[in-house]
C-alpha cells in the first residue's frame, strides 16, 4: 500500500470504461484511476480541482474524490466548476 489513499466514484469507473479505455471491466478501470493516487493527494493538498495525466486525459477532483474522468479531446473546460 503506497500510504495515499483516495475514494473513486462508480460515475468515474465508468466515465474511465466509456471515455479511456472501452476494453476495461470495472475493476481494471478503477484500479487504473487509483494508480494516480499520488498525484490526486498532492492535488487535493493544493486545492487542485483537476489531475491531467501524462495522455492528456484529466481526473476530476472534489478533495481526494476522484469524481469523473474526461479524454484529452474533451479538454478541461468540459467540467462544471473546475478552475484553470
Amino acid at each position: 500500500m503506497t500510504g495515499h489513499h483516495i475514494s473513486v466514484t462508480r460515475h468515474a469507473v465508468n466515465r474511465w470504461m466509456e471515455r479511456i479505455d472501452r476494453r476495461a471491466d470495472y475493476e481494471q478501470a478503477d484500479e487504473a484511476i487509483r494508480s494516480h493516487a499520488k498525484a490526486v493527494c498532492a492535488a487535493a493538498a493544493f486545492g487542485c480541482t483537476c489531475v491531467k495525466l501524462a495522455t492528456g486525459d484529466r481526473l476530476i477532483l472534489d478533495g481526494r474524490s476522484v469524481v469523473t474522468v474526461l479524454s484529452r479531446e474533451q479538454g478541461v473546460l468540459s467540467a462544471p466548476g473546475v478552475r484553470t
